[in-house]
């Protein structure tokens, strides 16, 4: 509670008070007077029945059950609606996009002077979110959703043929996405283009020796020339987007056009010869699929 009701300051002040402040980080956005309103009489209605402080527990008991805490709506142009977010609300797509969070207390206070309506402004925003070290769990997070690193911890492969892939190891490559996005950003140029086609690895011992490399390596290391570059040729995307004993080109191209062209693969026509032809063990995958 921000203020200690006393001679100067009624009861019912101070908790209309602390029912702006913290409805504004709880809803992201002021609320309306009616709201307001509201959650004061909510205050008044316990304090009768109990103390100052047992109406503020009710109104934060009240204040974080409300759909406006749980859900981020977007309504400032009302339903069926084509408008432009308003300040609030692009504050919380910009928060959550990049902390994975609720707004600060400074995001709210430039979406409220109009900040955000102005390019320079959100750029500027972006840019403080993304130097926070908040920000690196949700951009791991992120990259390891788009690059399915995730999957990585339960694809099923043939223990014979990969006795490597131990559960540390597999560790190992879902965390890589992250690492590797992180560095690029904060330590690189932080462009798309180099997420792509970056000659170096983030990685720790046991992906370093997954890379060919001869010496451990917990950081930067160099990756194959010719074999390696950007995130495409990452160990846990490579293995999620292969059969158990053997890579899968069609998986590996229908995710890069769907992941990263954002093209649709449609259904094949119903006449289509869907009868796969003999496999000669004798000729490489690449060959095969040609």
């Amino acid at each position: 509670v921000p203020c200690t009701p006393g001679p100067t300051l009624t009861e019912e002040a101070c908790a209309r008070s602390f029912v702006e402040r913290f409805g504004r980080r709880a809803f992201r956005r002021p609320l309306g007077s009616a709201e307001i309103d509201r959650y004061v009489a909510a205050w008044a209605g316990k304090r009768a029945r109990s103390d100052f402080a047992g109406g503020v527990r009710l109104v934060i008991a009240a204040l974080l059950q409300s759909p406006s805490f749980l859900y981020r709506p977007e309504i400032a142009g009302g339903a069926g609606a084509t408008v432009a977010l308003d300040g609030f609300e692009l504050a919380s797509r910009l928060s959550y996009l990049m902390w994975a969070s609720m707004p600060d207390d400074a995001l709210l206070d430039a979406a409220a002077a109009g900040k955000l309506a102005r390019t320079d402004g959100l750029e500027a925003e972006a840019r403080r979110l993304l130097a926070d070290a908040k920000a690196t769990a949700a951009l791991a997070s992120f990259h390891g959703q788009w690059l399915e690193a995730e999957r990585v911890s339960t694809v099923d492969k043939d223990e014979r043929l990969f006795p490597e892939l131990t559960p540390a190891v597999r560790e190992a490559m879902r965390a890589e996405p992250g690492r590797f996005a992180a560095h690029v950003l904060r330590e690189d140029d932080g462009r798309f283009p180099t997420l792509l086609t970056a000659s170096y690895g983030i990685v720790d011992g046991a992906l370093a020796r997954l890379y060919g490399g001869r010496e451990t390596v917990d950081g930067k290391m160099d990756l194959p020339a010719g074999q390696r570059a950007g995130v495409l040729t990452m160990l846990a995307p490579m293995t999620v987007l292969s059969l158990g004993a053997e890579p899968s080109p069609i998986h590996r191209g229908k995710w890069v056009r769907e992941r990263f062209l954002c093209q649709s693969i449609p259904d094949p026509p119903p006449d289509v010869m869907a009868t796969p032809p003999l496999v000669d063990p004798a000729v490489p995958t690449r060959e095969r699929f040609r």
